[in-house]
């Protein structure tokens, strides 16, 4: 199979880059169709990108055979793809509806225990359903909702990522250095902000082996340090997709203990109880399991 080595990846990604000024207007267009239409893009979309050669794809697919038959990690995969896809352009899409809309679209379970963290307090969840969603939908709740994140090197795309984010007052927490970033969340959690975590991807350094899906799983200490030094509540908090409808759940505050291993079990526990509910909506192409899997 065709395979890109690393400098040829950078050397598309540059064209790619360059071309975005034209996409941008092909991406108004795209917003404009019914969510109707735009399944029916993601389908087709989907099926291309299923039949040519893709790095990502490949990763999926270890992923998945770590955990599934053969013919239930392409049955999976393929459905993943389509809803990556769809997932993507709803985003896009709602990310200029109107409140009403964002209403009527997503439904919100566990309201209660927002308000645990009306002062500020962190949400833990993974990367399931039209995750993006969580922060629309929790933003008409009256929550000041940061995230940290790489914004994408494109500077067109990066600023159209910012400024519909800012419409539904999320707050972009920007990586670069470790320690000032580390300092700009400690102020947003002090300020009464409620900072959305992803638990889901493989950990750089400092990571906990933990299980996950019935495999030792690298995770992130992140959000339980951050909880132990601010006093404020963790919430796990997850969306996902039935019947065309999205269904976002609130969970109750999480008891730390003294043990971080104990809770990071106990947190993934709480993740693959989703996953596996839904292995469809989730994103497989991550690097998860690099302490079990080379990733060629």
């Amino acid at each position: 199979m065709f395979r890109l080595n690393k400098s040829q990846r950078r050397f598309l990604q540059t064209i790619l880059f360059s071309l975005t000024p034209i996409f941008l207007p092909f991406l108004c267009i795209l917003e404009s169709f019914p969510i109707s239409v735009l399944r029916k893009i993601a389908k087709f979309f989907s099926l291309l990108w299923w039949i040519v050669p893709s790095r990502r794809k490949r990763i999926a697919m270890a992923n998945l055979r770590l955990i599934f038959s053969e013919n239930e990690s392409r049955k999976i995969l393929r459905t993943a793809m389509e809803n990556f896809l769809f997932f993507a352009l709803e985003t896009l899409k709602l990310s200029k509806a109107s409140k009403e809309e964002i209403l009527e679209r997503v439904f919100l379970k566990g309201k209660e225990n927002l308000e645990r963290i009306k002062e500020g307090g962190i949400l833990v969840s993974c990367h399931l359903g039209n995750f993006p969603l969580i922060c629309f939908r929790l933003s008409l709740e009256g929550l000041r909702i940061g995230v940290v994140i790489k914004l994408p090197r494109d500077p067109f795309l990066a600023k159209m990522v910012k400024g519909r984010g800012e419409k539904w007052g999320l707050i972009f927490i920007e990586i670069d250095d470790r320690y000032e970033t580390v300092l700009r969340v400690q102020k947003f959690l002090k300020e009464g902000g409620v900072l959305l975590l992803m638990l889901d991807q493989n950990p750089r350094s400092r990571g906990v082996i933990v299980p996950f899906l019935g495999l030792p799983t690298p995770t992130y200490r992140t959000p339980l340090l951050l909880a132990q030094k601010t006093r404020l509540p963790l919430l796990p908090v997850f969306i996902y997709q039935k019947k065309g409808k999205h269904y976002l759940e609130v969970l109750e505050p999480f008891n730390l203990s003294k043990d971080p291993f104990k809770d990071l079990e106990a947190l993934n526990a709480i993740i693959q109880r989703y996953v596996s509910s839904f292995p469809e909506q989730w994103w497989w192409w991550h690097r998860r399991w690099r302490n079990i899997l080379s990733y060629q």
